[in-house]
């Protein structure tokens, strides 16, 4: 008998119908970026808008609009945030190059890295990684990663 929720379909449905139905925990847990991006976000502007703050915003931007890093360059961004001006010396923002935003990207990755590798220690239990690779029949190519 054919399980309820199932349908027909390609080599992988077995797999998700398996995740959609016993893994309901894994699907409320937030990817790396999304945490990354949901992380310290608020509406509120803070009292006093900062380098690091601006930094910060244009990075989280980009990552969240896919958007390639040379857009930070881009003179229209900057006359935005070159709106933007410091409440206590009255100066125009500077809106980061891409190579500010990237370096920065690049420590965050490196403080995630060490929490994963804190956490993966931390972990007595096993976990469990499945890689599948396929091509379509356009040959596009495909992979996929499933960590339980």
């Amino acid at each position: 008998m054919q399980h309820p929720h199932r349908t027909v379909g390609g080599p992988t449905t077995s797999l998700s119908c398996h995740l959609n139905e016993f893994c309901k925990a894994r699907r409320n847990n937030l990817g790396p970026m999304d945490s990354f991006i949901a992380n310290n976000m608020s509406v509120d502007v803070p009292s006093e808008i900062s380098n690091e703050y601006i930094i910060e915003l244009v990075l989280k931007f980009l990552i969240s609009g896919n958007i390639s890093f040379k857009q930070a360059d881009n003179e229209y961004l900057q006359q935005i945030i070159r709106l933007l001006k410091f409440r206590i010396s009255d100066t125009p923002a500077r809106c980061p190059s891409r190579r500010v935003v990237r370096s920065r990207l690049t420590s965050y990755v490196g403080d995630a890295f060490n929490n994963l590798h804190d956490l993966l220690l931390a972990n007595d239990s096993k976990i469990s990684l499945g890689l599948d690779c396929w091509s379509s029949r356009s040959n596009y190519g495909f992979m996929s990663i499933v960590s339980l």
